[in-house]
């Protein structure tokens, strides 16, 4: 059968065989798909929808786009899990919503004009075409403070740049390539010994883990923030799926007014978060650190009295004491409780004063 309606309260598919499809765009209340053996084709129409979509049985959606609009919150339901092409947000205020009640997938673009998806711990799967479009921070996708729901992406990286993955507000540049890699962004606050971070963190699986020596860009948003203060962001990274979080990482890179931190020199690729105090940011206790100028070139040295799961220290240099640059990394010993010296040598001192 067909349907060409333009405007229906409460449109239901029941069909026992052969797929019941449109021949016409058509704007509804809640639209819902029963099982039965038969489906509903979308023949690559336009549906909007500013309620409820429930999904009984089988949409084969065409390339077509679904679009949320209306001013009421909005669902997206049902005892089978739907596969979008296009999926639009563009509800009458940033303030409405849809919320997750099953797992779903978008094959072409997910784009949040206007209005936010609330994940309620379902999952949004996003083929290998599958990007987010013009997410901001009045009209994103986000989670609760106790559900764990992501959005998953799997991408093949190759060395170089790998800008805004899928959309989803992460960028890797890795001398290496690492190839197909598994990518969730999720938005549970993470927990660990010395607080909690932000609103957002990344689980990145490689193929290739190791030796990347990769610079990491982490984009959030203003309302991710958990009322912690960027200027004091660690990057911090779990191998066991945030149960511990041993040491913190000072970002390499900055960019506040834009929402981004950056990290570089990263060997391999785990679950990473920004906070301020996830763990103790100096897992050391330093007794010493000098600088001297000598023949043109700056010699540091320091001395810790002990250390606590310290994989390696990060060198800086700033000419006003407040933006640094990055200058190297340095191997620190792990965990150890006896005096430990390490030097550095600065070949190309900045002119005149420098703060390290």
């Amino acid at each position: 059968g067909s349907y060409n309606n333009s405007i229906i309260d409460n449109l239901i598919i029941s069909n026992t065989s052969g797929v019941s499809y449109l021949w016409g765009p058509v704007n509804v209340r809640n639209l819902t798909i029963n099982s039965g053996g038969g489906s509903f084709g979308a023949n690559g129409q336009a549906v909007n929808v500013s309620g409820t979509w429930t999904n009984n049985g089988t949409f084969t959606h065409g390339d077509n786009t679904v679009t949320f609009n209306g001013a009421a919150d909005g669902s997206i339901t049902g005892s089978n899990s739907t596969t979008f092409y296009n999926l639009t947000i563009n509800k009458d205020a940033s303030t409405n919503k849809v919320t997750l009640l099953k797992n779903t997938s978008v094959t072409n673009n997910l784009t949040m004009t206007t209005g936010d998806i609330l994940l309620n711990n379902y999952n949004i799967l996003l083929s290998a075409t599958g990007s987010v479009v013009s997410e901001d921070n009045d009209d994103r996708i986000y989670e609760n403070g106790t559900n764990n729901g992501y959005i998953e992406a799997i991408r093949t990286l190759n060395s170089g740049a790998n800008n805004n993955i899928a959309g989803i507000g992460l960028s890797i540049n890795p001398v290496i390539g690492m190839g197909s890699t598994t990518i969730h962004r999720g938005h549970k606050a993470q927990i660990g010994t010395g607080g909690t971070s932000i609103f957002r963190y990344y689980d990145i699986t490689p193929t290739t883990n190791s030796g990347l020596n990769a610079t990491f860009r982490f984009s959030y948003f203003d309302a991710e923030l958990n009322s912690q203060a960027e200027s004091d962001f660690y990057f911090y990274r779990s191998t066991d799926l945030g149960l511990t979080w041993p040491g913190a990482y000072p970002p390499t890179t900055e960019n506040y007014p834009s929402d981004w931190v950056q990290l570089a020199g990263i060997d391999a690729f785990s679950r990473w978060t920004v906070s301020n105090y996830l763990s103790d940011p100096l897992p050391i206790d330093l007794l010493s650190f000098t600088a001297k100028c000598k023949d043109q070139k700056v010699d540091l040295n320091w001395v810790t009295v002990s250390e606590t799961n310290n994989d390696y220290f990060t060198l800086e240099k700033s000419i006003d004491g407040t933006y640094f640059e990055f200058l190297t990394n340095v191997k620190g010993k792990g965990a150890i409780n006896t005096l430990s010296e390490y030097k550095y040598t600065d070949l190309h001192p900045y002119l005149g004063k420098a703060y390290y």
